[in-house]
């Protein structure tokens, strides 16, 4: 038995002009509901691919409701340092970041200089997400300087060496005296 009302179906859980992330699933109430149609397609669940859709909700007296949604995708963001997964959050498309997590500490590397890439460019917390992302810590390794304490012998300038990489070749001690060259050295601080 159909009732004559002048009411249109009534569409909960979506907003006309509405823009939403994730796939969205909707209810339509009426007394005479004929059929739901997303995009032309009977159904209740709009399928996120960064596109706009039409939903109709049709009565079998012919009262019509129609909303016209955005629903974009979600995408999983993995933040890694050095191989291990640190945080895995989920951003909507074109969606910021938002705030990165602290990088952990990593013996013989700076830690004021880390900072996060994506595709080996660094990000901040404004960076826009567009697919599925890891996100890598860099590091930058700590530069030492060495000053040599010749006892006595000529004086020698320091060097710099980098955290992880070879010394190189030491220069010779040159005291006067001493036979050994650069094995005359010891490692103080």
């Amino acid at each position: 038995e159909i009732k004559m009302d002048a009411d249109a179906p009534i569409i909960s859980g979506i907003e006309d002009g509405g823009v939403y992330y994730g796939d969205k699933t909707f209810t339509v109430s009426d007394i005479n509901l004929d059929k739901v149609e997303v995009d032309g397609v009977e159904g209740y669940t709009i399928v996120a691919d960064n596109a706009e859709h039409r939903v109709v909700a049709t009565d079998k007296i012919g009262n019509v409701t129609e909303y016209t949604v955005t629903v974009y995708k979600n995408y999983q963001v993995v933040f890694t340092a050095d191989g291990n997964t640190v945080s895995t959050i989920t951003v909507g498309h074109n969606l910021k970041v938002g705030e990165l997590p602290a990088i952990p500490h990593k013996v013989g590397y700076d830690q004021v200089a880390p900072y996060w890439t994506i595709d080996g460019e660094e990000i901040t917390a404004d960076t826009t997400i567009d697919k599925a992302t890891e996100i890598i810590a860099v590091y930058t390794p700590n530069v030492y300087t060495l000053s040599f304490n010749t006892n006595g012998g000529e004086p020698i300038a320091p060097i710099t060496v980098t955290y992880g990489a070879k010394y190189g070749n030491l220069p010779s001690s040159a005291i006067t005296g001493l036979s050994g060259g650069n094995t005359n050295w010891y490692l103080v601080d």
